[in-house]
């Protein structure tokens, strides 16, 4: 025998294992799913857009001369609600995000909340775009139109599917044990 082997084990390994007894059951490591770090970047990403929308909608509609001078007198004010509201939205969005990361309950409140509000934001904007579309001049009617729908459908997309996922019994049961 050389002087670096031993019969007896190092103090950092295991004792030998006898054949005669059995080995413990190997219980693998709890896997955590991975949908709340899915959804909560998703919802960062998005809620960082609307960051960078809200103000540029502003922008877009009360800086254009053709939009404000055919739009009625209450557009302007109706603009900078709607803008204001969004960034709220956006902000809610972003800590619910977060916190989805982090996986803290109070993430499926927040998203929740946003998803909620999202959706009635959405509709509010789709029927005040139909009203402002009939004063607007022709070239401009068949397109703030068929944009509004379209926005309507790709805008409610995420919060109706946020409102869908959450309301699953399975999720609700994993947010509550964290």
């Amino acid at each position: 025998m050389s002087e670096y082997q031993t019969t007896q084990p190092l103090p950092h390994m295991s004792p030998p294992h006898k054949p005669s007894e059995p080995h413990p059951p190997w219980v693998p490591p709890e896997k955590k799913p991975a949908w709340p770090t899915v959804i909560g970047v998703i919802s960062i990403v998005f809620a960082g857009w609307g960051l960078v929308c809200a103000p540029l909608f502003i922008v877009i509609n009360l800086l254009n001369p053709r939009i404000i001078d055919s739009a009625p007198e209450w557009y302007g004010t109706y603009v900078i609600i709607h803008a204001f509201f969004g960034i709220l939205l956006a902000v809610i969005h972003l800590i619910g995000g977060i916190t989805l990361l982090k996986r803290r309950p109070a993430s499926m409140t927040l998203l929740l909340t946003y998803a909620c509000l999202a959706v009635v934001s959405g509709l509010i904007a789709c029927v005040i775009t139909f009203i402002t579309a009939g004063s607007m001049p022709a070239a401009f009617q068949a397109g703030r139109r068929v944009g509004a729908f379209v926005g309507l459908l790709f805008g409610m997309a995420y919060p109706v599917f946020l409102l869908i996922w959450f309301s699953r019994t399975k999720i609700k049961q994993q947010v509550r044990q964290w």
